[in-house]
């Protein structure tokens, strides 16, 4: 059992790092509120389309509400400006639910094609390590 054991430590130990290293927020239809300018907040799902059923509340530093209300033709929702720092949070009914604060910005989740390639790469890196076990075992078996 301890050579078994330890023949499978190694995979193992590679794989769990990859998916704790490349794992992050899965989203595949999020929502998401992006700042259009001071006052103006644009709500859209991430691949562009406005989320019309969005209902968007206001809160100020206090966390008091002081605006509520659904989206115009273009996804944008109108908040006051004499309210200092607010926190506006998007919900369509429907499970999906964004938040912007003023001062955040959304440039901090890498993008999804950066992912894709990183979550390839570890692919290609398990893959490399399996085969050259082979070739190393292939090469130590007596030759007949």
């Amino acid at each position: 059992m301890g050579r078994s054991f330890k023949r499978y430590l190694f995979p193992v130990i590679i794989t769990l790092s990859l998916v704790f290293l490349l794992s992050s927020t899965v989203s595949a239809h999020r929502m998401i509120v992006e700042p259009v300018e001071e006052g103006i907040v644009k709500v859209i799902y991430d691949g562009g389309r406005i989320a019309r059923r969005a209902e968007v509340v206001v809160y100020d530093e206090a966390g008091s509400e002081i605006a509520r209300g659904g989206l115009d033709e273009k996804g944008h929702f109108y908040y006051p400006l004499d309210q200092g720092d607010v926190r506006v949070v998007a919900d369509d009914g429907l499970g999906h639910r964004a938040e912007w604060k003023t001062g955040d910005s959304h440039g901090d989740e890498l993008s999804r094609a950066v992912t894709v390639i990183l979550v390839l790469l570890g692919f290609v890196i398990i893959a490399l390590v399996f085969h050259y076990r082979v070739k190393n075992k292939e090469a130590a078996l007596p030759v007949e």
